[in-house]
């Protein structure tokens, strides 16, 4: 049987022999570095984190979390620079969706190097401490809120069809499946199935909320630990640059697990009667304090909760909002194959936007100002150095005709409308029965 009810001994007793327990040397200073490290890691130093971390806050926690992360940066560009000898633009912060970046790794070992310092000094100076049973509890707190935050936030991502989009990209579409990255593959397959997606999502939502309370925190670290160990691989196996970020909630699942270990083994391996250890905070005293500690407690969960749903709830209106409100414009535009005159083979319009492939297979995303006066698009791209403008008319509902210059060079292009289905992953549907495999 497998126990998670309250220890027989009584308070007193208890606390007294966590007092007079004696951890291993080996095992202090492990301690020591992880808490370092660990705390160190769950600082709201980024944007998104402070937006879990402080869920209630009532002003710009964006600003807050460049505040907060500015130092580490510029210790990271240090490190690049003097340590690793490194040049360039690597060394400098820019916005990026990577969560791999050279400044990123650089974090990383700054972190470890501190805590390696900060647990040398600590053992020196606290070296008569018998053990950490005090501070083990609150620093699984962080932890623990810290991952169940990230996936309730992640989960949702998915439970609305945001993080992958609710279908593959016109542009997806029509590339070669030679042509895509792995990850780009990745995001396909995702976005193909909306369903799937929202499994997954569900999955990392149900560990995040089984995170949030005492009695399911054992099986919500177990659930974590599994979803996020699917998530890494499929990162490292598909080259998603998030495999540093990734890896650490697996470590914090893993972290979460490490006090019921013994017990599990016992029960899952051994199939004898175990219970669970469990370490927590200790309870506030007095009526008042445990009241307040609940209330608090119920306000950070309901806060996250409502704060997770109905963010993305708010975002997937506002895409379905701007999808619904298209020019005659926006969509999928390609030439015929036998016009070998037209510059440019494919254009998609999007609202702000729009992914030129030429007919080198060859792709352009470019930033798309709509000026309705003159029907053109001003296009740029300053990572590039790509500017123009298009001028469009649509002679009828299914064709389209571009001139202008982009880049100083003339464009002329004769386009007709592509539709949605006429690809066969967005139409070939569920079956039941097939009486051959469909594998094309």
């Amino acid at each position: 049987m497998l126990d998670s009810g309250a220890p027989s001994a009584a308070p007193e007793l208890r606390i007294e022999r966590h007092a007079q327990e004696r951890w291993s040397q080996a095992s202090r200073l492990i301690f020591r570095f992880a808490f370092v490290y660990l705390i160190l890691y769950c600082l709201p130093t980024e944007g998104g984190r402070v937006d879990l971390f402080l869920p209630v806050i009532p002003f710009d926690t964006g600003r807050l979390g460049e505040w907060l992360a500015t130092p580490w940066r510029a210790l990271g560009s240090w490190t690049a620079i003097h340590v690793f000898h490194l040049s360039g633009p690597v060394t400098r912060f820019h916005p990026t969706g990577s969560g791999d970046t050279t400044l990123d790794y650089m974090q990383v070992f700054n972190f470890f190097v501190i805590s390696a310092l900060s647990a040398l000094v600590w053992s020196i100076l606290d070296r008569r401490r018998p053990n950490y049973n005090s501070l083990y509890p609150w620093l699984r707190l962080v932890v623990r809120f810290t991952l169940a935050f990230t996936m309730l936030s992640y989960g949702f991502a998915k439970v609305f069809p945001l993080q992958f989009g609710p279908a593959p990209s016109f542009l997806k579409l029509t590339e070669n499946i030679g042509e895509a990255s792995p990850m780009g593959l990745l995001w396909t397959m995702m976005a193909a199935s909306t369903p799937y997606t929202f499994f997954c999502g569900l999955a990392e939502v149900t560990a995040g909320t089984l995170l949030l309370f005492r009695r399911t925190l054992t099986v919500g670290a177990l659930a974590g630990a599994a979803v996020m160990l699917n998530i890494v691989l499929l990162n490292f196996c598909y080259d998603v640059p998030v495999k540093l970020y990734s890896t650490h909630l697996l470590m914090m699942a893993l972290f979460l697990v490490i006090a019921d270990a013994k017990s599990l083994w016992s029960f899952f391996i051994s199939h004898s009667t175990a219970r669970l250890r469990g370490v927590w905070v200790p309870p506030w005293e007095g009526r008042s304090l445990r009241i307040a500690r609940v209330a608090l407690q119920a306000l950070v969960i309901v806060s996250v909760l409502y704060s997770a749903i109905k963010g993305n709830w708010d975002f997937m209106r506002q895409q379905n909002n701007s999808y619904s409100a298209k020019s005659p414009f926006e969509g999928m535009w390609s030439r015929n194959e036998s016009d070998a005159k037209s510059t440019w083979h494919t254009v998609v319009f999007e609202p702000g936007r729009a992914t030129v492939r030429l007919p080198d297979r060859s792709t352009l995303y470019l930033k798309a100002t709509y000026e309705q006066d003159k029907h053109c698009f001003k296009l740029q791209n300053t990572f590039i150095g790509t500017d123009g403008e298009v001028c469009v008319q649509q002679p009828d509902s299914t064709h389209l005709t571009i001139d202008g210059t982009l880049d100083k060079k003339p464009v002329a292009a004769v386009l007709r409308r592509v539709e949605p289905k006429t690809f066969l992953l967005t139409t070939r549907g569920f079956h039941w029965i097939s009486e051959d495999p469909f594998n094309r």
